[in-house]
Formats: structure tokens, C-alpha cells, sequence
């Protein structure tokens, strides 16, 4: 379950629906010509408590690394500022 996202305005990440346990995502999130800001529905958890701030470079690509610990629970990796 793989995706990418173009930034062109503020984006929240919804809680995911039908989740499987067990299961992992990656998105790539690509800075369009406007940018935006990325957020988090509270179901996701993050290395330290700390969402990620993308970055906000035209065409900068952030990739976020998820993993479906419940159907309600996901870690959030992220490596960022692919530029």
C-alpha cells in the first residue's frame, strides 16, 4: 500500500480505514509549486512524540514510513528533505 501526495495547500492525514494489523505504507509527499504543510489524525504515533514538519521546498520529496500496529494505531518513520 504505496502513494504520493502533492502539496499544494495544507494537508491533514486521516485516521486510515480499513486497516490491517501487521501491514506497512509508504508515501512520498512532493512539495508542489504552492507548498502546504502536512497534520496528523491521532492515530498516528511518532519517534518521540514528534510529528514530522515537511519540508517546503518546490518539488522536495518527504517519504513517510507507516506501520498498521492496529486497526487503529500506526507508527510514523519519515525521512525528509529529498531535494
Amino acid at each position: 500500500i504505496n502513494g504520493v501526495v502533492t502539496l499544494d495547500e495544507n494537508t491533514t492525514f486521516a485516521a486510515p480505514t480499513n486497516a490491517e494489523p501487521g501491514t506497512t505504507r509508504i508515501i512520498r509527499v512532493v512539495q508542489g509549486t504552492t507548498g502546504g504543510t502536512i497534520a496528523f489524525n491521532a492515530v498516528y504515533l511518532f519517534p518521540g512524540g514528534t510529528a514530522p514538519t515537511a519540508s517546503t521546498g518546490t518539488g522536495d520529496k518527504d517519504t513517510l514510513y507507516i506501520y498498521c500496529e492496529t486497526t487503529s494505531l500506526f507508527h510514523v518513520t519519515h525521512q525528509l528533505d529529498f531535494s
